[in-house]
């Protein structure tokens, strides 16, 4: 956890400090060619490419030598909050019968999201509440296909009695809650992980995010299928 949260907490200053520099570069630039400044605006501008062009190769080839690592089933995988961390886990799988819509077989997941109070800040009240940032959910099968929730699962749910809190639901520190997703699944796929990650576009720049091009995922294994 420690050191996938502090690759990612380098990789944004890294990506901040370099917006800092290049916006620099770039109103140096345009300084320099509104005074008439043809080297100045030659030079600022040459550092602004040289500097993309920098990131941009150390983005990509920190997601091509990454590969996929997986926490064994029960396991826990950290999101960094600014001054906080959720953890989720997999509790559980199993099938999932007469789901409206379903075109092969639907999987069942359960999803726990905690809170861990261990890891607020000394600035963090124990009483305010945290709305975690938006995640992506997909379930991979045995052959590396990802497969999107379900949408519409709600009304299913609700007829079988299954209590489901939303992943957007806001909580305190030591507060946990469960969230079932539903996934369908080709008839013959074999489902094996589940990978939980950050939505915000801006990771797609963040050197060593999982969200950058190419980059492996922290997986999470499924523990036994239940019936």
């Amino acid at each position: 956890m420690i050191s996938n949260q502090l690759a990612v907490i380098l990789g944004t200053f890294a990506l901040l400090g370099t917006g800092l520099l290049l916006a620099a570069s770039v109103l140096v630039a345009v300084g320099a060619a509104m005074r008439g400044n043809l080297r100045v605006t030659k030079l600022a501008g040459g550092g602004a490419v040289g500097l993309l062009a920098v990131y941009g190769i150390a983005l990509l080839g920190a997601g091509v030598l990454s590969l996929d690592t997986v926490r064994p089933a029960g396991g826990e995988k950290y999101f960094c909050e600014i001054d906080c961390h959720l953890a989720y886990s997999v509790l559980g799988i199993k099938p999932a019968e007469q789901v409206p819509g379903a075109t092969g077989r639907v999987w069942a997941v359960e999803l726990r999201t905690r809170f861990d109070e261990t890891t607020i800040s000394p600035r963090r009240g124990r009483e305010a509440p945290l709305w975690a940032s938006p995640r992506h959910v997909a379930l991979r099968d045995a052959e590396g296909q990802a497969h999107e929730p379900m949408p519409g699962a709600d009304a299913w749910l609700q007829s079988q009695g299954i209590q489901s809190t939303p992943l957007s639901q806001s909580l305190r520190p030591g507060d946990a809650y469960t969230t079932t997703l539903l996934f369908d699944l080709p008839a013959t796929a074999v489902p094996v992980h589940l990978n939980v990650e950050d939505a915000e576009w801006i990771n797609v720049l963040v050197i060593g995010g999982e969200e950058s091009p190419w980059h492996g995922k922290l997986l999470l294994a499924l523990p036994p299928i239940s019936q």
